[in-house]
């Protein structure tokens, strides 16, 4: 028996979102047996043009406009709370992703077994692979399959990737829920940004390599993203009176990758509230990671035994991660205590990689670690290793960078060795 799989999107309309609606949904309808869109904007002309789209696919079409505005009351229980002024301002509008993919997901009709979701800015890759998946999942009677979403990206003009800067899994392909009985019974999505499924119990999840999501942003969207999240977390913060505590690590998290001086000091904060408060994280694996941005932003000023610091206590709660011994070599790199970056860099190769939900960077991993040899190597005379090394960074830098920069100075630094040799 056919087991019917729903593509569920929600789109704004606006800007850009036209463009990348065609071509997300090109990505995929040869695999899927329903489209259900929901609109989300309140501009009448962009409306129009997305609604045109969809009907051209032949799209189930809904409207909803998930808003809350922010009161003066919450701008000031955010000042007192946090001790800093917020970037929202009383009337701005927050849009709600929870609230819009909750309604997105309802408009799908139970006789769909399955429900594919995916956001406007998304290509789905693999979708040929999807008929074998939905029977592995019903033989293992699975709840949802989790499949790598490659949210970060570098691309060239055929959306051929060629570096992938951030991915991890998420739960992708849901059991369409729509006919339990009781409402708890029914799959929810939770959070104003970064949204969750929750039930009771999410049964035999399963992941998948066969079938991911490729997300397509340019660097102008990623920046006006990260400023629409700090004030979705504020307002959230303030809208619940901290109900929450993990949107005061969303917030941090985004203040951070502004990369900004007058956001670091005050992602740091939020980061060491949110590890050492009163309703600190107790998933050991994300705690690790924080200690991890803490020390980025204390090697970003020089506080590099800080950083040191800061990743000791990080392998105290994740000792498993090679980001962390990652980030150890770098901060002696930068310290110039070349032996012991080389220690670290050792010990890297001792811990076996892991699964896991947190996202990942393996591109700029590979090329940090790359990177550290080399200098390790450069300063400590190793010139041999310096070679070796600067063959491995020709696989992933450009031809004119390392011919300019890595190779010709280990040239060089061979044809000394030589002269000393002799």
């Amino acid at each position: 028996m056919e087991q019917k799989i729903a593509l569920a999107l929600i789109v704004r309309g606006g800007g850009k979102e036209p463009e990348r609606l065609r071509r997300c949904l090109a990505s995929i309808p040869a695999y899927i047996n329903g489209i259900f869109l929901t609109i989300t904007g309140q501009d009448k002309t962009a409306i129009s043009a997305i609604r045109q789209i969809g009907q051209e696919y032949k799209a189930h079409i809904s409207y909803i406009q998930p808003f809350f505005t922010v009161t003066p009351e919450m701008v000031t229980w955010f000042e007192k709370r946090f001790n800093c002024k917020p970037r929202m301002k009383a009337g701005d509008q927050i849009f709600e992703f929870d609230k819009a993919r909750n309604f997105n997901f309802s408009q799908v009709p139970k006789e769909y077994k399955w429900i594919l979701w995916l956001d406007v800015d998304d290509i789905f890759r693999g979708g040929d692979k999807l008929p074998a998946l939905l029977k592995l999942a019903e033989q293992q009677k699975s709840d949802a399959i989790y499949l790598n979403y490659l949210y970060q990206v570098e691309v060239n003009q055929n959306n051929e990737i060629t570096k992938i800067v951030a991915q991890h899994p998420r739960e992708r392909i849901i059991r369409n829920s729509q006919d339990a009985k009781a409402l708890s019974e029914r799959f929810q999505w939770k959070g104003t940004i970064h949204e969750i499924l929750t039930k009771p119990i999410i049964n035999n999840p399963i992941t998948n390599d066969e079938c991911d999501v490729l997300h397509l942003v340019d660097h102008e969207d990623r920046i006006s993203s990260l400023w629409r999240n700090v004030r979705a977390c504020e307002a959230t913060l303030a809208k619940t009176k901290g109900e929450d505590p993990r949107f005061i690590y969303y917030l941090a998290k985004a203040l951070s990758d502004l990369r900004e001086k007058d956001t670091d000091k005050e992602a740091q904060n939020l980061m060491f509230e949110f590890l050492l408060g009163p309703t600190k994280s107790e998933w050991e694996e994300e705690r690790g990671q924080i200690w991890g941005y803490i020390a980025d932003i204390y090697n970003r000023y020089g506080e590099h035994d800080n950083a040191v610091k800061a990743l000791m206590n990080g392998l105290m709660d994740y000792p498993e991660s090679r980001a962390l011994f990652i980030n150890l070599a770098s901060s002696y790199t930068m310290m110039g205590d070349w032996k012991k970056a080389l220690f670290w860099l050792f010990m890297i190769e001792k811990i076996p990689e892991k699964k896991s939900l947190l996202a990942v960077s393996p591109y700029d991993q590979l090329i940090r670690i790359l990177e550290i040899k080399y200098n390790c190597h450069y300063n400590l005379g190793m010139y041999a290793e310096v070679r070796e090394t600067a063959k491995e960074i020709e696989q992933y830098v450009s031809k004119n960078i390392l011919r300019d920069h890595s190779l010709a100075k280990a040239e060089e630094l061979l044809r000394k060795s030589r002269m000393i040799a002799n």
